[in-house]
């Protein structure tokens, strides 16, 4: 019987859905080995003319595919149905299964403020892994220049 992913906390996910007996090994041997946050410049046009930068962010996040189940027994690729990408505690993407040895993903609209991912392995044989390490990153709000205050005009007479 295949489990359904639902969008609980990684406790909660943890608690309803870990199996002690042949699960997937826990992802939380196998850490995050890299989160590059991307900061994109994109100048937004008014009458044609560039009136400022646009940031665009990007998270880009990379782990090592799991060999072993948690009992120690071989792990194939082909074992492997999809990984859960979770950000604050919900799933935003079922990332499909890479050629190995790692695995990428990317979160092209991360939350301002501090975001927290984790990963969640899920086999063809319905089990799920344990939660994987925190990989958090912190998007700052955009922050523009501040207003004139002080714009004055002067009518010159001829």
């Amino acid at each position: 019987m295949r489990h359904a992913i639902r969008k609980w906390s990684p406790f909660e996910y943890w608690n309803r859905h870990h199996h002690r007996q042949a699960s997937a090994r826990a992802v939380h041997d196998l850490h995050f080995s890299h989160v590059a946050l991307t900061l994109g410049n994109a100048p937004p046009f008014f009458n044609g003319k560039p009136i400022g930068v646009l940031l665009v962010n990007t998270v880009t996040l990379i782990w090592t595919i799991p060999t072993t189940r948690k009992s120690g027994a071989g792990l194939a690729l082909t074992d492997i149905d999809h990984f859960s990408l979770t950000r604050n505690g919900v799933e935003i993407q079922k990332v499909a299964v890479g050629v190995g040895p790692t695995q990428t993903a990317t979160d092209t609209a991360p939350l301002t403020g501090a975001d927290t991912y984790d990963v969640f392995t899920i086999t063809k044989d319905g089990f799920i892994s344990d939660v994987s390490n925190d990989a958090v990153v912190t998007v700052a709000a955009a922050n523009p220049a501040s207003a004139v205050t002080d714009l004055k005009a002067t009518l010159a007479q001829s």
